[in-house]
């Protein structure tokens, strides 16, 4: 997608953070989008899906952070909760 000291920007990508029926689909459909596109054109995108790690250091962040996924694994996005152990 890009080179040069900036090709990690085009990875990018998070389906977490919304409460947005139709932004979070479309995150949803980028990410697909990206990961296909190698099987379909042939062209390597460099796009390596990974995941990532909210940590909240307030009560309230905390909060936040568990209405915004539970609003996301009802729209479908693989999110987990961790505690300070794992």
């Amino acid at each position: 997608l890009t080179a040069g000291t900036t090709w990690h920007a085009a990875g990018l990508m998070v389906t977490f953070g919304s409460l947005s029926s139709t932004s979070t689909e479309w995150r949803k459909y980028s990410k697909s989008l990206y990961q296909s596109l190698e099987a379909e054109t042939g062209q390597s995108t460099g796009f390596l899906g990974c995941g990532f790690i909210e940590l909240a250091t307030e009560r309230d962040r905390l909060e936040e952070y568990r209405r915004v996924a539970a609003f996301n694994r009802k729209e479908g996005v693989d999110v987990h909760e961790i505690d300070a152990r794992e």
